[in-house]
């Protein structure tokens, strides 16, 4: 029995198989369907990235010379993120801000950064000096697509000085912040 005849004998005994292999080739054959079947490929595996990265994704901590720096991630959308830098001194904090954007958007252009205040944010325009302090970093995503992220670094910075500038001063206020 030639190949061909083993062929033909397996279509007639498996003949829904053949059936099915038939219509899935006569199916891929068309542009429209083929390139309908890749997109909805494409849907589903960039679904499943997504949903595996931010599973996926760990805190990030900072030692340096014997000081902690964390994060705490308040919110991330497509439009801004807004994220609590807990540290000790000003210099650290700002380091640690862009190596959070670093690692969370490594591809990612700097643009520009600027200091506000939760009540500038708002729309108040009077400056307090014990208001929550942002460090707003925009940047540019690799699509194109500008993004802002909002760093609360009340932490570390109390809208008077930093700790480069007077650390006799930022260690008082640190200090007398355990005892009130």
């Amino acid at each position: 029995m030639s190949i061909y005849d083993q062929i033909i004998e397996w279509f007639k005994t498996h003949w829904i198989s053949a059936v099915i292999l038939l219509v899935f080739l006569v199916l891929m054959s068309l542009p429209q369907v083929r390139d309908g079947v890749v997109l909805i490929c494409s849907w589903v595996s960039t679904f499943f990235k997504k949903n595996s990265r931010s599973q996926k994704e760990e805190p990030i901590v900072l030692e340096v010379k014997g000081e902690t720096v964390t994060f705490t991630e308040l919110l991330r959308s497509m439009q801004f993120d807004l994220v609590k830098v807990n540290a000790h001194t000003h210099v650290l904090g700002v380091a640690a801000e862009y190596e959070w954007v670093k690692r969370r958007y490594p591809d990612s252009e700097f643009l520009e950064q600027a200091l506000t205040t939760l009540e500038l944010i708002a729309g108040k325009s009077k400056y307090e000096g014990d208001e929550i302090h942002f460090d707003v970093i925009k940047i540019r995503l690799p699509d194109g697509y500008k993004k802002e992220i909002y760093f609360d670094i009340s932490s570390f910075f109390n809208g008077e000085s930093s700790s480069t500038i007077d650390p006799h001063g930022f260690i008082a206020k640190k200090i007398s912040g355990f005892y009130k």
